[in-house]
């Protein structure tokens, strides 16, 4: 629970990107599902916005791509992660 308390602190960072926001969210390994709690936002919605910035932020980090494909089960990320 420490990592969505953590989460939870960072959020209150006013004027964050959606960019910035899944960088946290990637370094501390929380779900959308644990986003989605967090915040009364649906996880569907979670996972849009996550998958808006992937581009960028997973061709950066392929690892943490294919780990949130995997988990998501996510063909978007999947081709990501394999670039």
């Amino acid at each position: 629970m420490a990592r969505v308390d953590e989460l939870f602190n960072y959020l209150q960072t006013p004027g964050l990107s959606d960019q910035q926001i899944a960088n946290e969210i990637g370094r501390l390994g929380v779900t959308a599902q644990e986003v989605s709690q967090l915040t009364g936002v649906p996880v569907a919605d979670v996972q849009s916005r996550i998958t808006a910035v992937a581009p960028t932020y997973f061709q950066q980090n392929p690892d943490v791509a294919a780990a949130y494909a995997n988990r998501f089960n996510d063909p978007n990320l999947a081709s990501v992660a394999n670039m």
